[in-house]
């Protein structure tokens, strides 16, 4: 058969696959930004919201690489995100009547999957209502991640500052959130997670996070939640790498022996989301 007209054969039926089974668009979602400052890194963003915070002023910090069509990697200062361009302006005339002859308004068309399409700010507003002057942490390891699972899940890292002079982490809180996209709504899974890592398959969800040291090693705890509602279905401490297999969790099991040296042993665990398991060899700092 003629080499010329296969191919126009398969053009053709390729043609019709398009138009019967069309790729499905997806709507960017728009907002608009009243925009008090720009700041170059999050250090120097911290600290001018904190400047210009007030109880009146609920200022937030967004990231501008949650919106496609604003220049990237910087961070801006806003008063307000609006959906209508004209409440954006009122916002806008109001802070410069007070002297902020600098403020505007810009378009943000949303990345589906960021921060902002969930309404939520690159830092905590925790971060910008108090003075924070730690020494193992730096403002860096203040940014929200979210770590979208499938159409509906996302993971929330949200980094928080709860001051306390007793804390040997200065006041770091890194909670993790099970997020559901269609209903809004989410579940908390950790106050404090040092660390997190992440692995799910269709049912269960584990979270891994440091909880404690021996030697000059980190030692890590594994829990695993349903995908359904969130709930603790298992909990493994010194237990690192986890992996799913089917209803089996496998991880790394943490030893320490007399000279400090860690030790890997991989282990493998049974899962029912009927019932909750609990093993701890250590403490559990959650």
């Amino acid at each position: 058969m003629n080499q010329q007209f296969v191919s126009a054969i398969r053009l053709s039926a390729a043609l019709v696959l398009i138009v019967l089974y069309p790729v499905p668009a997806v709507a960017v979602q728009t907002v608009w930004l009243s925009i008090i400052a720009t700041e170059s890194n999050v250090d120097n963003a911290v600290s001018t919201a904190r400047s210009l915070h007030t109880n009146k002023n609920a200022l937030e910090i967004i990231d501008t690489n949650d919106c496609h069509n604003l220049r990237k990697n910087l961070y801006v200062i806003v008063a307000a995100i609006d959906t209508q361009r004209q409440s954006a302006r009122k916002t806008i005339e109001k802070w410069r009547e007070r002297g902020f002859e600098d403020a505007y308004f810009r378009q943000c068309d949303i990345v589906q999957k960021s921060r902002l399409a969930l309404r939520i700010p690159a830092v905590d507003n925790s971060f910008v209502q108090h003075d924070i002057h730690s020494i193992n942490w730096d403002l860096q390891e203040a940014i929200t991640h979210i770590t979208f699972l499938n159409t509906d899940r996302a993971v929330i890292i949200k980094p928080q500052y709860q001051p306390d002079p007793e804390d040997i982490r200065e006041g770091l809180k890194i909670r993790v959130y099970l997020h559901w996209l269609k209903k809004n709504h989410h579940v908390k899974l950790s106050d404090d997670c040092i660390d997190p890592e992440l692995t799910h398959n269709s049912r269960f969800l584990a979270v891994s996070c440091v909880t404690e040291n021996a030697a000059d090693n980190l030692l890590h705890s594994t829990s695993v939640f349903s995908f359904t509602d969130g709930t603790l279905v298992f909990r493994q401490n010194r237990c690192r790498d986890p992996e799913f297999t089917d209803n089996q969790l496998t991880c790394n099991k943490e030893t320490v022996d007399v000279d400090g040296q860690l030790n890997l042993i991989p282990a493998v665990h049974a899962l029912s989301p009927a019932s909750k398991t609990i093993n701890q060899t250590g403490p559990i700092k959650y």
